[in-house]
């Protein structure tokens, strides 16, 4: 499957997460950060590694501090993921061919939310991250 056609289906497939702890704690140690209530994002802009065919990587938290009941913590997670599924192609249209950017999304509210204002929060996100990327 091509590249293209990847990113053509609104689809979120396991090389577009952000998974490798080395990769998660190099994100944490050197990467910006930027917040829009309710969600904190930590992204870098890395070289892309030959054979990567994901021009973003993204990862998604809530803290147990916030949420104790893990049930809670994966409603959460999941309104996230398919906020950023359905909108991610916004993104990669404006990446460049020979970078990646690595982003971390961290859910920063007390009050479980409903999946309108995740939306337009990751809307938000991905607009200021289309800005920087133009930098």
């Amino acid at each position: 499957m091509s590249t293209n056609r990847i990113h053509e289906r609104f689809t979120l497939q396991s090389s577009e997460r952000l998974k490798l702890r080395k990769h998660i704690e190099a994100l944490f140690q050197t990467g910006k950060a930027l917040s829009i209530a309710p969600v904190r994002v930590i992204y870098s802009f890395v070289d892309r590694a030959d054979g990567e065919e994901s021009p973003v990587r993204a990862g998604f938290v809530v803290p147990k501090k916030r949420f104790k009941r893990a049930v809670d913590r994966n409603r959460i997670k999941r309104l996230m993921r398919e906020a950023w599924r359905l909108q991610k192609h916004e993104l990669y249209a404006e990446m460049k061919e020979e970078q990646q950017l690595h982003v971390f999304f961290v859910f920063n509210d007390n009050k479980m939310p409903d999946f309108k204002v995740i939306f337009h929060t990751i809307t938000a996100v991905i607009q200021k991250l289309k800005q920087k990327n133009k930098h």
